[in-house]
């Protein structure tokens, strides 16, 4: 099962309409029962130079490889869903290096 921390491919929704396409997501929290709250990952839109305090940026190409990513990506930690995930839709896990960026994005956004 996925673990706080892990990246995982989903069909992510938003409010304004139906989840249609897939997207990278980090686990934040694990709820039980195979559900979990995901932060929404895009590669559009990346700020390398001043990133929003909500996001973690993943722009270090081994970080990249790390996570099962192909191109540097962005976890936007106030864009979230609960979903229900296994373990077939984890592709990678937030390196060591990236948990300060992650941290500094949940206490922004009131998670811790």
């Amino acid at each position: 099962m996925p673990i706080p921390g892990d990246v995982v491919l989903v069909k992510f929704p938003f409010a304004e309409k139906a989840a249609d396409s897939v997207h990278p997501a980090l686990v934040l929290e694990d709820l039980g029962d195979s559900r979990f709250i995901l932060a929404y990952g895009s590669s559009q839109r990346i700020d390398r130079s001043s990133p929003p305090p909500n996001e973690v940026v993943v722009t270090d190409p081994s970080s990249i490889a790390a996570c099962g990513l192909n191109r540097p990506t962005r976890f936007d930690l106030a864009i979230r869903a609960q979903m229900y995930v296994t373990s077939k839709y984890q592709i990678g896990r937030l390196p060591a290096t990236e948990m300060p960026k992650l941290y500094r994005a949940a206490v922004h956004c009131k998670l811790i």
